[in-house]
């Protein structure tokens, strides 16, 4: 029985190694390369953060990709967004400049450049996220470090966001 295995792997071997196209200049069915040019996706993103406190956001993303592997799409993105708190007592607002990647699904992460305001104190700090995404749709899990006026009134240090991306035009 072990003489069988020993020949059908020597035979079929070779035809697993040997017998594969070379990728680099392989479409796949939509035209895109797997390893040259992509997407490019301008569009908007909207946003909604929420632990202690809910924040909204609201902004412009650009996006680039391509279709790398099996598991999805090689994904990554650039947003400038307004962040706002609605609960009027007391007012806090912030300008967020965010970098995100998803590496096939499930897994997104990025980083987000932020400056938040109360009208009378103002933050500065970065925020590094980790979590569940795609091409437009992430769930994650960010910790705000502010480096500026850490005394900024109902900011939120731990976050759990949902960030969705509507690309306008693709390209």
């Amino acid at each position: 029985m072990i003489r069988i295995y020993l020949i059908l792997i020597v035979l079929i071997f070779p035809f697993i190694t040997f017998g594969q196209r070379d990728t680099s200049i392989v479409n796949d069915s939509l035209g895109f390369s797997f390893f040259d040019g992509g997407f490019t996706k301008y569009g908007v993103v909207f946003g909604i953060s929420q632990l202690s406190y809910t924040y909204l956001e609201v902004g412009i993303a650009k996006a680039k990709g391509r279709l790398a592997c099996i598991w999805g799409s090689y994904f990554h993105g650039l947003s400038l967004s307004g962040e706002w708190r609605p609960n009027p007592d007391p007012k806090n607002i912030g300008i967020l400049l965010t970098a995100w990647h998803s590496g096939g699904p499930p897994i997104s992460w990025g980083i987000n450049f932020n400056s938040y305001s109360d009208f009378t104190h103002t933050s500065l700090g970065i925020r590094p996220m980790l979590g569940l995404g795609s091409q437009n749709v992430q769930l994650v899990y960010g910790y705000n470090i502010i480096f500026i006026n850490n005394d900024l009134v109902r900011l939120n240090k731990h976050t759990i966001s949902l960030r969705i991306f509507f690309p306008l035009i693709v390209s």
